[in-house]
């Protein structure tokens, strides 16, 4: 397994070759979408693309392990101390447990594309008066939040928290539910969290959780909601989620699942204890079916959405609820979501939407009723208004969509067809100083707030929400 300074020099690596790309892009006035063989013809059938294989069948597929039990897979050793981490670790580990640790450590497809594309300029801002559009407000920009990849807000809308790379961090902010501004309250920082880079929380709001991605851990902690101080409480951390890059909770019941794409193309399930917050590890996924795997939907149904970013893929899972455990299902593959990062599921639970970095593009997709809830490619936006496509965000009431875009240093709205999924553009808000590398969108429950986190202005922007 390669060490935790090799890991972070790779994934540099294959961010400063991103930004490469980029920047050659722009020198030739030729972005991702107009490259030679880097995008589909947009006539093109996807149904045809030779490499799209939304077919795939797991049980023909000789690699495939869907039992993915830990007892019986021989890359699994059960025996492994999750305590004993090559990354620095704090000083009162557990000596039982071996997937808890210390109590507590406070520390202060159809046939052809989407009629979508814009008709005004890509830098072109609507008007205040446009429904779902944005309005700025102010920024928080500090090393103390440095590379925030992830952003959550708490069910109360009190509180955010953020995942700060550069610092191991996890940092929280009261909210002023009127106006939106926050107020920069505390961070968690220590190797425990090594490389911190998802954060999420539990419907209760009791906990917050952080993967990490060169820790190779999951960490949990208790949060308190009336300041949103966060307590360390405990990890987990095995080989089994080396390059732990996200993490997302089932809304209904007690699992945790976690992307770890680095090197072992897993996900990775755990049973919460809803007294203590803790994880169990319960099983894994892992096989080059999800090359890569980076983002997380875990909607109500029984279905789980992977996006794997080295295969330009969409994986769809079954999940038990019984258990937790998830079975491989099938998998949409193209170029149209060329280096896919983020996936989210619209709050109707009808469509699935994939924001892929290298196509410029946000897709969407349908599970069709009449083949078996088969995962079925509708359609796309490519442009260079979402390019470098990270996440993407769907409105609590359905009716819009967010994009960060972390080459084209913005966020860009949509509004959103609820019958048939697709996307409309209708704007953007762009800055190379306060939103440098944006990655993701956070949008406030009563709908009024965004929250915007950038990578290399080490900053969360907020903006109202025109309703």
């Amino acid at each position: 397994m390669p060490s935790n300074t090799q890991k972070k020099n790779l994934f540099n690596k294959s961010l400063h070759i991103l930004l490469s790309i980029i920047i050659i892009g722009l020198f030739t006035a030729c972005p991702y979408s107009e490259v030679p063989n880097e995008q589909p013809d947009p006539t093109i059938d996807p149904t045809i693309d030779p490499t799209t294989d939304p077919t795939t069948d797991p049980t023909t597929d000789p690699t495939t392990d869907p039992t993915t039990d830990p007892t019986t897979d021989p890359t699994i050793d059960p025996t492994i101390d999750p305590t004993i981490d090559p990354t620095t670790e704090p000083t009162t580990e557990p000596t039982s447990e071996p997937t808890s640790e210390p109590t507590s450590e406070p520390t202060s497809e159809p046939t052809s594309e989407p009629t979508s594309e814009p008709t005004s300029e890509p830098t072109a801002t609507p008007s205040s008066g446009d429904t779902g559009s944005l309005s700025y407000i102010d920024s928080y920009s500090h090393s103390d939040i440095g590379k925030p990849w992830s952003g959550v807000i708490s069910p109360d809308g009190k509180h955010i928290y953020v995942a700060a790379e550069t610092p191991d961090a996890v940092a929280w902010f009261s909210r002023n539910d009127v106006t939106g501004a926050l107020t920069y309250s505390g961070r968690y920082s220590d190797a425990n969290i090594d490389g911190a880079h998802s954060v999420t929380i539990s419907p209760d709001g009791n906990y917050v959780y952080v993967a990490a991605v060169y820790a190779d851990a999951v960490a949990w902690f208790s949060r308190n909601d009336v300041t949103g101080e966060l307590t360390y409480v405990g990890r987990y951390s095995n080989a089994y989620i080396d390059g732990a890059y996200s993490v997302a909770l089932h809304p209904n019941d007690d699992y945790a699942y976690v992307a770890a794409g680095f090197s072992n193309n897993t996900v990775a399930w755990f049973a919460i204890n809803q007294m203590t917050g803790a994880l169990t590890f319960s099983g894994k996924y892992s096989n080059s079916n999800i090359d890569g795997a980076y983002a997380l939907a875990v909607p109500s149904s029984n279905y789980l959405y992977v996006v794997n970013q080295l295969g330009n893929s969409l994986a769809k899972f079954n999940r038990n609820p019984s258990n937790g455990e998830i079975f491989y299902s099938e998998k949409y593959t193209s170029t149209n979501i060329e280096y896919a990062r983020g996936v989210t599921v619209s709050p109707d639970g009808k469509h699935i939407y994939v924001a892929a970095a290298l196509a410029d593009a946000v897709a969407w997709f349908e599970l069709d009723a009449d083949a078996f809830d088969e995962l079925t490619y509708l359609g796309r936006y490519s442009d260079v208004t979402i390019d470098g496509a990270t996440s993407v965000t769907i409105s609590a009431n359905g009716d819009f969509a967010y994009v960060a875009a972390s080459s084209a240093d913005a966020v860009t709205w949509f509004s959103r067809n609820q019958i048939t999924g697709e996307l409309t553009y209708m704007g953007m808000h762009s800055s190379d100083t306060i939103m440098n590398g944006t990655s993701c969108v956070i949008i406030s429950p009563d709908g009024k707030h965004a929250y915007v986190t950038s990578l290399f202005s080490n900053s969360i922007a907020w903006f109202s929400i025109n309703n």
